[in-house]
């Protein structure tokens, strides 16, 4: 599972050198004024509902956008989707076509998951001791009735190393050299790109305080 994701960087300048290192393509100067227009704003605990970036195809290049995490299923439209797993990706209805042709990925410098000790639930943050952006492998679905931005839900695996310590699914993650056959190539070579890669994370416990999904704060160790 992956319910909780930061992209960190203090300004709109420092997010555009993160993503352009972690997508080909992109440009630096480009890049910092469009994330300035658009208005960026770093976050630590950014929640299912919330508007988050996404990088999406678009004349067979990868663009910068925006989207609301979480796809509303046609029968229960109170419902949020925030995930989709890699093993039935391809034939829940729900998934098939946007895996197809929708394919996202979702820029981040981390993700939160949850440690249950006794009555306690202790975040985790899970991030490249580098700092650098991680991108998460996703799937869209174009703005439909009053919503005006794209929906998407965050590709699963299942976890390996210090993530299944604590959680039994972890985001797949797309590395730099994979961005483009992630995005344009067939659903067959994108599916096989959908593993765990707990061998790129390192990881700490964080602030209870991170528990409330408004919560904006340091990322730090804490053993509060």
């Amino acid at each position: 599972m992956c319910g909780r994701l930061s992209l960190s960087a203090a300004t709109h300048r420092e997010a555009a050198v993160m993503l352009a290192h972690a997508v080909p393509g992109f440009e630096i100067e480009h890049l910092a004024k469009w994330l300035e227009r658009a208005g960026y704003e770093g976050r630590t605990n950014v929640a299912p509902g919330q508007v988050h970036w996404g990088v999406r195809g678009h004349a067979r290049r990868p663009i910068l956008d925006r989207g609301l995490w979480g796809l509303h299923p046609g029968d229960k439209p109170g419902k949020l989707i925030i995930n989709a797993r890699a093993e039935t990706i391809e034939q829940r209805p729900l998934f098939r076509a946007a895996f197809q042709g929708r394919r996202a990925l979702i820029p981040a410098d981390g993700f939160l998951e949850w440690e249950k000790r006794d009555k306690q639930r202790l975040p985790h943050w899970f991030h490249r001791p580098d700092r650098e952006a991680l991108l998460f492998a996703a799937v869209l679905e174009p703005p439909h009735g009053h919503e005006q931005l794209p929906q998407f839900s965050i590709v699963t695996v299942p976890a390996e190393g210090e993530v299944a310590h604590i959680h039994d699914r972890m985001p797949a993650i797309i590395e730099r050299d994979e961005v483009r056959e992630w995005l344009f190539q067939s659903p067959a070579r994108a599916h096989a790109l959908l593993r765990p890669r707990a061998d790129l994370l390192s990881e700490f416990r964080v602030s209870t305080r991170f528990n409330v999904a408004d919560y904006e704060g340091e990322l730090k160790p804490n053993h509060d």
